[in-house]
């Protein structure tokens, strides 16, 4: 009896094994630039406003204080329910040091942005992880103690549970794990704040688009319970929001949302922040500030441009319907919040639209997988090139002094400083970031000099009647001195800047 024998070449079963292999790398990368980048992008600086509000409830001893302190403010972190409650239990945890309180975001982030690679398969997993973790946009709000990286989170496992319950394939088990995931998505989306829930009506319009309005029905009815836990929580959250809007919450009125709105929304989601100027300088110089920073926007623009086109002809190619109806409906979203931003007198800025983040991360994957697909040598140079300017932007975001936020724990620590000598001081800045790093305050004059007095938009009638100090610590002129009146009386009274921090000025009376 002859024996048989495998004749299979060892270079057959090495190629055999490769597709295999290639694919493990390419998951364990994916994972790792996961779990790993997003950590580049907390940082220690100091609170700025927002986050002060944010730190200030979370510093609250007892979930009976958090409420009373998130109630009494009439905020919109009132409107901000499942992010404010998580900040209040991650800082009894972890405590309320500026990294502690930024690192609550990781676990979202990272978790979103898995879920959302392995919605891919091939190379695209690699570069869905490469794109949403090296973007200047996530990397800004990944570095907020705010519920913007939460909203990034939810939008990403949105779009993957919309990828895979889209694919043929998904059906059975899959089909069900991936529904779970959608409502999952939608419900913390919906419980982050109130704008969330306007995604929220995108994203359960897109599902209708993306598998059908007859295939969604059924896959509703497949997954009974999740639904019905979603519907529930979803009218707790309706009637929540509405007593919020009759107690008076609501944004910030300092000002309004205009066509440079929808400039700046663009210019963030795209994440061409990191490498233009500083917030700061904008707000000082408007468009001219962009001057020095030309070159490597348009540079970062080119790239971006050729990536987004090369994405949106791959979509075309696949799904056209699902292309056009998709964007009618983000862009549709971003109409309505604009006009309500306008109508209601609040400025809507890019953090106000992060899950629209997730769209152009798609567009980007797709564009990058079609131009590493082609066999032209150029495709691949400008998807290297927008990576790197990608990583330029992250971290010129990141460690770049220009974008460095306002520094509250400094200019208090010199105000504390001042008070300890015996002299006194004006404060014209936010209430809550001077309270959050322990700063004395009073709101109406006092003759002794504990604690420093809080100038508020004054008039120079008010100002009038009050003994001058030795030392103002101003901020922010266009939200602290709209009227320009303690300016106009410091300079009358020779007061000169003696020190400057990040978004401060201190101004000191002579000897």
């Amino acid at each position: 009896m002859r024996r048989t024998v495998n004749r299979t070449m060892p270079h057959e079963l090495e190629r055999d094994s490769r597709p295999a292999r290639d694919s493990l790398f390419i998951s364990c990368t994916a994972t790792a630039l996961a779990c790993f980048v997003p950590l580049l992008a907390i940082s220690s600086q100091s609170f700025w406003i927002d986050e002060a509000l944010t730190g200030f409830k979370a510093a609250q001893p007892s979930l009976a204080d958090w409420w009373r302190q998130m109630s009494a403010e009439k905020l919109s972190d009132l409107q901000m329910p499942l992010y404010m409650l998580y900040a209040w239990g991650w800082a009894k945890l972890f405590g309320t040091g500026e990294w502690a309180l930024r690192a609550a975001n990781l676990p979202w982030f990272i978790g979103g942005v898995l879920a959302f690679a392995f919605s891919f398969r091939g190379t695209s997993r690699l570069f869905a992880a490469l794109v949403a973790t090296l973007s200047s946009f996530a990397w800004f709000y990944l570095d907020e103690a705010r519920p913007y990286a939460m909203q990034l989170a939810a939008s990403l496992l949105i779009v993957a549970s919309l990828r895979r319950l889209a694919a043929p394939e998904a059906t059975g088990g899959k089909q069900t794990r991936w529904a779970w995931a959608f409502c999952a998505g939608i419900g913390l989306l919906a419980g982050t704040s109130l704008l969330g829930v306007f995604w929220c009506g995108a994203a359960l319009a897109t599902l209708g688009v993306v598998v059908g309005f007859g295939r969604a029905i059924s896959l509703a009815k497949s997954v009974r319970c999740a639904w019905l836990a979603l519907g529930v929580w979803l009218l707790c959250l309706a009637a929540y929001y509405t007593w919020t809007l009759k107690v008076g919450a609501r944004a910030s009125a300092m000002a309004t949302t205009n066509w440079q709105s929808a400039f700046f929304i663009g210019y963030e989601l795209l994440g061409f922040s990191g490498l233009g100027p500083g917030r700061l300088e904008i707000r000082d110089a408007g468009l001219g500030a962009f001057r020095p920073h030309l070159l490597p926007l348009a540079f970062y623009g080119a790239c971006l441009a050729a990536l987004v086109v090369l994405g949106v002809v791959s979509l075309y190619r696949r799904n056209r319907r699902m292309l056009f109806s998709s964007g009618i409906v983000v862009l549709g979203t971003l109409a309505v919040l604009l006009a309500a931003g306008w109508v209601w007198h609040f400025r809507l800025l890019g953090r106000h639209c992060a899950p629209a983040f997730v769209v152009v991360v798609s567009l980007l994957v797709a564009g990058g997988a079609e131009a590493w697909q082609r066999r032209s040598l150029w495709p691949r140079i400008i998807l290297c090139a927008f990576l790197l300017a990608a990583l330029g932007s992250c971290l010129s975001a990141r460690f770049a002094t220009r974008h460095r936020k306002d520094d509250y724990r400094a200019a208090v620590a010199f105000a504390q400083a001042v008070l300890r000598a015996g002299d006194s001081v004006w404060w014209s800045a936010d209430l809550h970031g001077a309270e959050f790093y322990g700063l004395p305050i009073s709101e109406t004059p006092e003759s002794r000099t504990a604690k420093a007095l809080w100038i508020a938009n004054p008039t120079a009638e008010s100002l009038a009647g009050l003994a001058l100090p030795n030392v103002a610590v101003c901020s922010k002129p266009d939200l602290y001195d709209v009227g320009g009146a303690l300016a106009e009386r410091l300079v009358r009274e020779h007061f000169r800047p003696v020190g400057r921090f990040t978004a401060f000025t201190v101004w000191a009376r002579p000897p």
